[in-house]
This record gives structure tokens, sequence and C-alpha cells, in this order.
């Protein structure tokens, strides 16, 4: 890696150029300025380029103003576009100490800037944009903000010529901050196979003292699952998935001592495997959340037998205490020409802050 800085002029008129060439960040940087006798400073960024091998080459748009006065600062906007054009502007302002404003308008994102990132079986296609604007007076802050996306999929290789696609399209999050706090709102789409949303709640939020540990949580997440039949192909030698999930969590507490809430279940769930003749037909699970406990409960049909399966556990401040348990009487766990399987297992799971234990047994 090398590293080249260059400058020239006088404290009233200067030059700044930077340049560095690395394997894993290039970059280059043109400025100049001036600085008045009185203090006051008067800047230009000239020239922005950076590349990385995963993100790409990006370039400075325009030449972006930055302006120093004793507490008043002003920068941007600062304009940086990829070459796949991805990028946008942001754009910071401060008359005072503790009173700003920021802007932030990214009007394409494109999903290929995380390709880099993703396994080689899992391609992602579409963009986001954001765009919002925040204002800061002492510890309040308002304004608001909003991420969308308007086409947005997941497309993952299974073999054989087959791919499972995961599409979110229209996905959108909204982010507004006000007197009462911040509220956040997800609404995520998944087409063919159901819905998420989710909300957060932080009443009376301070810019002063953002974590502090009392600060109440409001909030949820709900999921409604149906199209399960399209996961089949995730998973090596499993098809004829169907059933539904859903789920309908709440948050609350504290942000020390956050507080969740609600039920998640899965209804009618079957399966099989045919390699081994193993089908699993009608499973229903319930999962209880209360405060600081988790409970399961199921049942369902395995090939012709009924396994049972119930859970309790505990959260306390030494960590996770609890027991899961799963068996049923004469269970078809396996059926093809060559064998026939079929067993009464019971298996209990243990687990504590000390460890985890698994004990059982097949008749």
């Amino acid at each position: 890696d090398t590293l080249s800085v260059r400058g020239d002029g006088s404290m009233p008129s200067h030059r700044l150029s930077v340049g560095l060439s690395g394997e894993q960040l290039s970059a280059q940087l043109d400025a100049s300025g001036a600085l008045a006798a009185e203090g006051a400073y008067a800047g230009e960024v000239a020239r922005l380029d950076l590349t990385q091998p995963e993100l790409g080459a990006w370039r400075l748009e325009r030449p972006t103003a930055i302006r120093l006065n004793g507490e008043q600062i002003a920068a941007g906007p600062l304009c940086l576009r990829d070459t796949g054009g991805s990028g946008g502007c942001l754009g910071f302002e401060q008359t005072a100490a503790g009173r700003w404003s920021a802007d932030i308008d990214l009007d394409k994102l494109a999903f290929d800037l995380v390709s880099g990132f993703l396994p080689p079986t899992m391609t992602a296609e579409g963009a986001a944009r954001v765009k919002g604007r925040f204002q800061a007076d002492g510890p309040s802050l308002t304004g608001d903000a909003v991420a969308e996306i308007p086409e947005g999929r997941v497309r993952v290789r299974v073999g054989a010529g087959k791919e499972q696609v995961l599409d979110f399209s229209t996905t959108k999050l909204n982010l507004d901050s006000g007197a009462k706090g911040i509220a956040a709102r997800l609404a995520m789409p998944l087409e063919g196979l159901g819905e998420v949303s989710a909300r957060l709640d932080l009443p009376g939020w301070r810019l002063d003292d953002p974590a502090r540990p009392e600060q109440p949580l409001r909030g949820g997440v709900e999921a409604r699952l149906e199209g399960l039949d399209q996961i089949s192909d995730l998973v090596p030698d499993l098809t004829g998935v169907a059933g539904s999930i859903d789920a309908d969590l709440d948050l609350g507490g504290t942000l020390a001592q956050p507080r969740l809430t609600g039920q998640a279940n899965a209804r009618a769930l079957d399966a099989e495997v045919p390699l081994i003749g193993l089908k699993l037909s009608d499973l229903n699970l319930a999962a209880v959340v209360g405060p600081q406990r988790l409970d399961i409960q199921g049942q369902g049909d395995l090939g012709g037998g009924r396994l049972e399966v119930s859970g309790e556990f505990v959260f306390g401040p030494s960590g996770v205490a609890g027991e899961l348990r799963a068996g049923g009487e004469r269970l078809r766990v396996a059926d093809t020409k060559e064998f026939l399987v079929v067993a009464s297992p019971s298996f209990d799971l243990r687990v504590s802050p000390t460890g985890t234990q698994v004990r059982g047994e097949v008749k």
C-alpha cells in the first residue's frame, strides 16, 4: 500500500491532494480552502474517488463546499455515485452548538453492492432508496425519513437447475422523531409467502441521553407466513412442505430490562423425506412468550403415530434454564422397500446456566 500527500499555498489560500493505493482500498482526494483573518474557513472538495473490491468504484458527482465559522458548520451536499448508478447526497448544517440539521437523499442503493458478501449460490436483485431530514435543537430531534424497496428479491440456486426466489418488493420503513420520541414502522410483504410487520416506539427519547437504561420500549412484531411450499427446495431431500406460521409478539419494558410477550404458532405443518419414507403431517406447535419465560406445546402425526412436544424455559439473571421434551409411541420413522423402522422414542433436552444435557431412549 502507498500513501501520497501533497499540499501547497498559504493559510489564506491553499490546496491539498491525498492519494492512497492499496489492495483493499484506493482513494484520491483533491481539496482547496481559505482561512480568513477573523478565523472563518471556506473550503471545497473538488475530487473524491473511492475504489473497494466488494463495493466498486465511487466518484464525487460535483464539488462539495465546507464552511466553518465558530460554532457554525456547513458541509455538503456531499454527492457520491458508483459506476452502476448507486448513490445520493448527504448534507449537514449547524447554526449554533446543539442546533443542526441533516439531510439524506440516497436515490438508489442497488443490491448488487452486497453481492461480494453473499454465498456463491445466492444473488440479490433490485434497489432501495432513502430520503429524510432531521433537525436538532438541544436534546430534541425532529424530522422523518423513509426507506423503500420498490423492487427487491433474493435468488438461491438449489441445484438441478432450480432456484428459489424470495420477493420482498414494496418493503417500506418509516422513521419519525418529535416531541413524543421516536417511532419506527416496518412493512415487508413477501410475495406468495405472507408478510411481516414491526413497530418500535421510544417514548421521550432525547439526544442528550440516547441510551439511558430507563428508556421505555414499546413495539412488536407480527408475521403471517402461509406459502411454505416455497422453501421445500431450500432443504435437500425435503418435499411436500405445507402449513402456516404466525406470530404476534409485543415488546415492552425498558432498554435495560426489555420485556417480550406474545405467541408464535406453526399450524398444520406437513413435510416428507422420500429418501427414508419419513412423513410428518398435521404438526401444530405453539410457543407462548411471557415475562422471562417461554412455554412450548405441540403435537403431530409422524408415520402414523402421535408425536408430542412440550417444554418450558425461564430467563433469569444467571442465564437460561429449562427443559424440552419430545417423544411418541410407534412412530414410523423410516418406510422404504428396503427397510421399515417403527420406534417409540423419548428425548429430553435440559438447559441450565452451567451447560446443556441431552437424554433419551428408543424402544
